[in-house]
């Protein structure tokens, strides 16, 4: 085996790790800050959803935090649906996801992970 095949399995081994431990803490971290600010707590699959929280508490609609969706409302299926994606990129990068998130830009008709997670089901466009 190569030196550069071991320093490559290394990395990914050390970025898996990274991702475990970034999702269970900002999953934590968006617990508490629901249960703090009074919200409403509900499974949805693999996602806690946590609604009446007040507006200022999130990103537009609603916002995915490793596993747990914050909101003001109840969200539908079809967003919970795109909501999921966004708890699998949690998954997968952990903490990385916020900086790889907003570098792919604000703009979410243009941000890939936006795109990923079916622009149509997130409400950013209408079905054609």
């Amino acid at each position: 085996m190569s030196l550069g095949l071991s320093i490559g399995r290394a990395a990914r081994d050390a970025v898996r790790v990274q991702a475990g431990a970034g999702f269970a803490v900002a999953t934590a971290g968006a617990k508490l800050w629901g249960r703090m600010l009074g919200g409403s707590f509900r499974k949805h699959g693999e996602l806690t959803v946590v609604s009446d929280l007040p507006k200022w508490a999130f990103g537009r609609g609603g916002t995915c935090v490793g596993g747990v969706v914050l909101s003001n409302r109840e969200l539908n299926d079809t967003v919970l649906e795109h909501e999921d994606v966004h708890r699998k990129q949690w998954r997968r990068y952990g903490l990385l996801f916020i900086p790889m998130y907003f570098a792919a830009g604000i703009d979410p008709l243009q941000n890939r992970f936006e795109i990923e997670a079916d622009l149509v089901k997130g409400g950013y466009v209408k079905a054609r």
